[in-house]
């Protein structure tokens, strides 16, 4: 696993996610081709009401909450991130479109039809 991703995934699980790292979208293949069709770098779930469950850290005499706020994670719904890890300069890597189209079902937060228009 990339350091970076290493680090996503620490951050995510302090903030309430299970996580996969380099999770591999298999689809079907033909004769010779490989069956993995894309690979995310880290796939995050949180679910609802987790915030309520979480742990609480006192430093210094200030009361610190997770989940960080900047997540804006939802407390009535479940929350699931795809996501690139790149090291060095931040950009926006475009995931594959049909590796999403196929995970989002897999994992039972969409039907196909929602999945198609999400990708």
């Amino acid at each position: 696993m990339q350091n970076a991703a290493g680090l996503v995934q620490c951050y995510l699980r302090v903030n309430g996610y299970f996580t996969a790292c380099e999770y591999p979208v298999v689809g079907v293949a033909g004769r010779y081709q490989s069956p993995v069709l894309s690979e995310f770098d880290v796939l995050a779930v949180r679910f609802p009401d987790a915030h309520e469950n979480t742990a609480r850290k006192v430093r210094a005499g200030e009361q610190i909450t997770v989940p960080d706020p900047a997540l804006e994670c939802p407390a009535d719904r479940t929350d699931i991130l795809i996501g690139s890890v790149c090291d060095g300069r931040a950009e926006f890597p475009s995931l594959d479109a049909s590796a999403v189209r196929l995970a989002l079902p897999r994992f039972g937060c969409c039907s196909d039809k929602e999945a198609e228009a999400i990708a």
